[in-house]
C-alpha cells in the first residue's frame, strides 16, 4: 500500500524540505537544551521512505507478524521505544 501525505506520495514529501525543516528545528531545540539528543533520531525512519519505498508502519507491521514474533521486547530493542 503506498503512503500518502496530502493527496501525494509521501515519498515525495519526506525527501524533501519538511524534514530538512523538521530536523533544522529540532537541532536548535537540542542545541538550546530543550530536548534531548535522542529526538533527532525520530526523523531517521523518514530518511528510510525514498529507498524502501514503504512508510515505517507498514514496514512495523510485517516485522510484527514474522521477524518480531509478536514479542513486544523485541520491538523495544530493535526500535528504541
Amino acid at each position: 500500500m503506498p503512503s500518502r501525505q496530502a493527496g501525494g506520495p509521501l515519498r515525495a514529501c519526506a525527501a524533501g524540505e519538511p524534514v530538512r525543516l523538521a530536523r533544522a528545528g529540532l537541532r536548535a531545540r537540542v542545541e538550546a537544551g530543550r530536548e534531548p539528543p535522542r529526538v533527532l533520531d525520530h526523523l531517521d525512519r523518514l530518511d528510510e521512505v525514498p529507498h524502501t519505498r514503504r512508510a515505517f508502519t507498514a514496514q512495523f507491521a510485517d516485522r510484527w507478524k514474522h521477524d518480531l514474533c509478536r514479542e513486544p521486547r523485541l520491538h523495544v530493542a530493535e526500535f528504541r521505544a
